[in-house]
């Protein structure tokens, strides 16, 4: 005949617990509540303030992927600058010694925004990307690019940016506005950051999005931007009296912006209606 114990372990073991909360009861136990002893918080550290003489240490804060290699990154650091004011700053790596130049795609206070495409033997990039949070880089700046947009003073006026890629739409993205034209092309559609940000929080912009190579399912455009085709059926000469209060916006690369210029020059819009911002 077998026998179990788990039965007989089972009572006891309420009997038991039942004793005990007899015991409390009737001897009036009480356990003495003791209060939570003071928690030295973690100290915030406070912002830096950049200036241009020096390299300040700046704190990664979060980081989000816009696309697959373009990153949204967020420092802890002060622009002494007005937020109407578009802004460069220099970045540095640490080995080798690299510098690159970016443009804050956003300014609140105590931190900025900056968007870094990973490029291919970028000792710079990479290592922006491979920061974790709470980690610094050193930074210096800022270096005025231009004064906002002074000639949304008319009335009616059209804003049209011309961009290429990720290092275009850091340029325009800080002066892109409602009612405003976004075009920007890219190599392939992780190029073309930052677009689902500009349709949701900003109303009526036209956004004209070109790739320079096929993929399929795409339903935009083809083909670079500074063809005279593309941007003379977007934009029709600088004559047309419909382009009278028509300034345009340029960002991207040395060779992409210099080759817009040049088409549009070719399409008749004078360089005071044409203004380079970030290359």
């Amino acid at each position: 005949m077998r026998f179990s114990l788990r039965p007989l372990s089972f009572s006891v073991g309420i009997s038991m617990s039942a004793a005990w909360a007899y015991y409390l009861h009737s001897n009036e136990v009480f356990f003495p509540i003791v209060e939570a002893k003071e928690v030295n918080a973690i100290p915030q550290i406070p912002p830096c303030v950049l200036n241009r003489d020096v390299f300040s240490s700046c704190r990664y804060v979060r980081g989000t992927f816009e696309t697959p290699d373009t990153k949204r990154m967020t420092f802890a650091c002060e622009l002494p600058s007005s937020s109407e004011t578009l802004d460069c700053i220099i970045l540095r790596g640490k080995d080798p010694v690299q510098e690159r130049a970016y443009v804050p795609i956003a300014k609140r206070d105590g931190e900025i925004d900056l968007l870094i495409q990973r490029v291919k033997r970028g000792t710079v990039s990479m290592a922006l990307h491979a920061l974790l949070v709470g980690e610094t880089v050193e930074m210096k700046g800022p270096y005025p690019l231009m004064q906002g947009l002074p000639e949304k003073a008319l009335k009616p006026t059209k804003n049209v940016f011309i961009a290429e890629g990720a290092l275009g739409m850091a340029g325009v993205f800080p002066l892109l506005h409602d009612g405003c034209v976004l075009m920007l092309s890219g190599k392939t559609i992780n190029d073309l950051p930052l677009v689902d940000d500009v349709l949701s929080n900003k109303k009526g912009v036209e956004a004209f999005l070109s790739l320079e190579s096929g993929m399929w399912g795409w339903q935009g455009s083809y083909g670079p931007l500074h063809k005279k085709e593309i941007l003379q059926g977007k934009l029709g000469g600088g004559g047309d009296p419909s382009n009278k209060n028509t300034f345009l916006y340029i960002a991207g690369t040395e060779n992409f912006v210099g080759k817009v210029e040049d088409t549009l020059t070719e399409l008749g819009w004078g360089p005071e209606r044409v203004k380079r911002v970030f290359s």
